[in-house]
């Protein structure tokens, strides 16, 4: 049984495969599943790493999403979403890996 408020942590490498060549902006990808919601600063991070989140299941990607909301007033404005909309992760290696390299990344969630 899982309990309200767990956290679990998910660690993805590549090294499941060989790289026999460079690989140009390798790409790792994180969904978040349904019934969980993302750690805000628990996603790993490095030197020459770019991380982008994404609010429809990986569709599109963004360093820092944002959501339409109405206000009070009927005005729709633009602001941050918040971690709990996050559906996937994604890290972009912007150096190449070499062959033979291996990488892993990992990020928390938290069940809701």
């Amino acid at each position: 049984d899982r309990l309200l408020d767990d956290l679990l942590v998910y660690c993805l490498a590549d090294d499941h495969f060989l790289l026999v060549e460079a690989a140009r902006n390798p790409m790792a990808l994180g969904p978040i599943p349904a019934g969980t919601a993302f750690v805000p600063g628990t996603a790993s991070t490095g030197r020459s790493m770019k991380l982008d989140y994404s609010l429809d299941g990986g569709k599109t990607f963004s360093d820092a999403p944002t959501i339409k909301v109405t206000g009070k007033d009927g005005r729709t404005e633009i602001v941050p979403a918040p971690a709990d909309r996050y559906t996937t992760i994604r890290w972009t290696l912007e150096t190449p890996l070499p062959a033979g390299a291996t990488t892993t990344v990992s990020y928390q969630v938290q069940v809701r």
